[in-house]
């Protein structure tokens, strides 16, 4: 008898704890179409960042310009012996650092310059 009054007080008390009204006022009218957002003008769309590389390497062969983990391949060139490529690649703004491979060399480089440079 005890253990079903026990049961009975705690399924109440969940009862009325959960069917409180929400009594905290808010103002501000939601937005209900993307017509209605505000924006600020100085606000950045872009959901990525143009970055420049120059790589150089002493064999005729391809490079790619990859994600750290290697899943996402970002672009991917024929670099030729001795002359750099010089080439401008969307890189997504949560990226911090991309890896080059080249002739099974793997090099990862920091999202940090306006020109990234890499010499194999």
């Amino acid at each position: 008898m005890r253990k079903l009054s026990f049961i009975t007080l705690v399924v109440l008390a969940m009862l009325v704890i959960s069917c409180n009204r929400d009594l905290s006022e808010n103002n501000e009218k939601e937005p209900h179409t993307l017509e209605e957002i505000e924006v600020p003008e100085d606000f950045d769309w872009r959901t990525y960042n143009n970055v420049s590389f120059e790589l150089k390497g002493g064999f005729n062969s391809l490079i790619e310009i990859a994600s750290v983990s290697g899943k996402t391949v970002y672009h991917r060139a024929y670099l030729e012996k001795d002359k750099t490529l010089n080439v401008t690649v969307p890189i997504p703004n949560f990226e911090t650092e991309v890896k080059i491979r080249y002739m099974g060399k793997e090099v990862v480089l920091d999202l940090n310059g306006s020109i990234l440079t890499q010499e194999f």
